[in-house]
């Protein structure tokens, strides 16, 4: 059965997609940007002042240790517990070492198609924890975390 917000015209599919495209959002899409491309959840980061492109991070269900092999890059992972956080399957790691690009109009065109892919949103407490890590990450260039409203 198809969600409920896909019954809605058009127009109201779109309203709802601008208005959630925002900073916290968690998201549920199929993405080509990972090896091999799949189902991911992710949480936008920031949106540039253009509103041309989104910067999001990865939410993954284990810190991959042939990726992230040093203690510093395993820091870089937030651990997200299932307990208090409805959109999640389980106790899963935020990846805060990389800020994955998005076109703002294609993450449009994802929601307006499928409200469903909105899976809930990150609370204050996390949001603060989020910056904080991705601002001090080594990882990140300061121009991306400029571009996405970081500093």
């Amino acid at each position: 059965m198809p969600p409920l917000g896909d019954a809605f015209p058009g127009e109201f599919r779109k309203k709802f997609a601008e208005i959630n495209i925002r900073i916290g959002s968690v998201i549920k899409t199929f993405v080509t940007d990972t090896t091999p491309p799949k189902i991911k959840r992710f949480v936008i980061l920031g949106i540039s002042v253009d509103k041309l492109a989104i910067g999001t991070l990865y939410i993954n269900s284990a810190i991959n240790p042939n990726l992230f092999p040093t203690p510093e890059l395993k820091n870089l992972h937030l651990k997200l517990e299932k307990q208090s956080r409805d959109y999640l399957d389980h106790d899963s790691f935020l990846d805060c070492s990389k800020i994955y690009e998005k076109e703002y109009e294609d993450l449009l065109a994802v929601l307006q198609n499928d409200t469903s892919c909105l899976i809930g949103q990150l609370s204050s407490d996390d949001l603060i924890l989020v910056k904080r890590t991705v601002k001090e990450a080594r990882t990140i260039p300061l121009r991306t975390k400029k571009k996405f409203g970081l500093f």
